[in-house]
């Protein structure tokens, strides 16, 4: 189980996460990159399958953002091209 923490001040951020990862019979293994990392100007804290952090981590270019309204950014541009993204990988 993953546990992803994160605390904000007034100008900064601290993210923090385990870096196991297991299937299904229990086999655990250790992520090298952890589970948090950054993409260009955005911040990625991953959970799930350790395919979609690599796509995130490696595959991935964030579109860029161009307001400051954040959740319009998230839920307008950030998720869909996630979506495609693991759409397109299969």
């Amino acid at each position: 189980m993953t546990t992803i923490a994160a605390i904000e001040g007034p100008d900064w951020v601290v993210v923090g996460a385990d870096s196991q990862s297991s299937d299904e019979d229990g086999f655990a293994i250790n992520i090298p990159d952890g589970k948090v990392f950054k993409n260009n100007n955005v911040v990625f804290a991953g959970a799930g399958a350790v395919r979609g952090i690599n796509l995130l981590q490696h595959d991935f270019t964030p579109p860029t953002i161009k307001s400051k309204d954040i959740d319009k950014y998230i839920t307008r541009e950030l998720v869909p091209a996630i979506r495609r993204t693991f759409i397109d990988a299969g």
